[in-house]
């Protein structure tokens, strides 16, 4: 038989806040604490951004313009006699940061989020262009043409061969290009930092 127990008003009162206020007082410190490892981790993501863009890609594009424009200049003669030392830029690329979300980032910088995009975008842009890799490519093309010619080695034919101008205007286009987009590049980061 079920049997009903009349409990007094202020035992029951007693009982009910003997457990919500320990539950909202937890609640309300994991929030808190919550909240606070957010700010940390967003704090140390941003400096950690900033500091690679600066220590490491900012630093990195005077040289890089450097190396564009010694080879935009070999090309413009092309003589085979020309050696230049150009730098392989294995640090200039965005595997660092592709080590983060866009949600992390948009957390992060929120109205400059956009900014943060365009930066990483041109990193990989233009890291798929390093000087290394079109000095390479050019001179890839202007011998496997001169092979095709049986002319190897004859400097004359690519100064006067329309193919060979061709590659040479198209290659100097992308170099000036390059060294256009590593001067934006650098202003972006620039405003990204302040």
């Amino acid at each position: 038989m079920l049997t009903c127990m009349a409990i007094p008003y202020e035992t029951f009162l007693l009982k009910i806040l003997g457990w919500t206020i320990p539950f909202f007082l937890g609640l309300f410190a994991s929030l808190i604490i919550d909240k606070m490892r957010s700010v940390k981790t967003k704090s140390r993501n941003e400096k950690f951004i900033k500091f690679y863009l600066s220590e490491t890609i900012l630093k990195n594009l005077p040289k890089l313009k450097t190396d564009y424009l010694s080879i935009k200049d070999k090309i413009k003669t092309y003589k085979q006699t020309d050696d230049i030392t150009v730098s392989a830029h294995e640090d200039f690329n965005t595997n660092v940061l592709n080590g983060l979300t866009s949600v992390q980032y948009y957390e992060v910088f929120n109205e400059k989020f956009v900014l943060v995009n365009e930066i990483i975008t041109m990193i990989e842009y233009m890291s798929q262009f390093l000087p290394s890799n079109l000095h390479s490519e050019f001179y890839a093309d202007i011998n496997c043409h001169l092979k095709e010619k049986n002319d190897i080695g004859n400097l004359e034919h690519v100064h006067t061969c329309d193919f060979c101008r061709q590659k040479q205007q198209e290659f100097i286009s992308v170099l000036s290009s390059r060294i256009k987009e590593s001067d934006i590049l650098k202003e972006k980061i620039e405003e990204l930092i302040k």
